[in-house]
């Protein structure tokens, strides 16, 4: 992969991590993530293949975690 790619690559993962995270406010990420995307989350009937549906997940976390002071740690081992 060549350097500029790697780059996109990066920040549009560090971008994904912070709005699902909920570090930086709700954006929107239709430039990011695929229209026809394949989310599991942690229940067996918890799946998103919709960029709509991902859409939601996001703002819906947003509303549920305001007032919090989230934040997460990177730390790269390879």
């Amino acid at each position: 992969m060549d350097s500029r790619k790697k780059k996109l690559l990066e920040n549009n993962y560090e971008k994904i991590l912070n709005v699902v995270c909920c570090i930086i406010p709700y954006e929107d990420m239709s430039a990011v993530i695929a229209s026809n995307p394949m989310v599991f989350g942690t229940t067996k009937d918890e799946k998103i293949v919709t960029y709509e549906g991902v859409e939601a997940l996001f703002k819906s976390q947003y509303e549920q975690i305001s007032g919090m002071q989230p934040k997460f740690e990177r730390n790269r081992i390879a």
